[in-house]
């Protein structure tokens, strides 16, 4: 069964993970508001439960886009990592929200979903 609280999104760009004990690169291969699994070769260094710095980079014509925030390991598997969102500021969550709304295609299905998270975290 799912436990996400977000719907994940798949979506194709390239992101930089850095732990304390190694840095790796790799392609998103899906993204929510707390979550991401970034598929590399190579993701020695990295264990469940160590804290990651997340840098996402978007480049169009004229302009780039970086989304950058904080994690921690979720899981890591030879075909790369899932990465937890633990903090997350305003402007970066307002970016990250516009990205997965824009990657699903599904903006009043996701406007939806984080209303009722918030509706919820208040009344905890």
């Amino acid at each position: 069964m799912d436990n996400r609280k977000f719907p994940r999104t798949d979506l194709r760009i390239k992101a930089a993970i850095r732990g304390e004990a190694a840095e790796i690169s790799g392609d998103v291969e899906n993204v929510s508001l707390n979550g991401l699994f970034v598929r590399s070769d190579d993701s020695k260094g990295l264990n469940v439960q160590d804290p990651v710095e997340v840098q996402i980079e978007l480049t169009g014509n004229k302009s780039k886009l970086t989304i950058e925030c904080n994690g921690r390991i979720a899981r890591s598997d030879k075909r790369g990592v899932g990465i937890h969102i633990q903090v997350l500021d305003v402007d970066t969550f307002m970016k990250g929200r516009n990205l997965v709304a824009f990657a699903a295609d599904e903006k009043d299905r996701l406007e939806k979903e984080f209303a009722k998270f918030i509706s919820k975290q208040q009344t905890n």
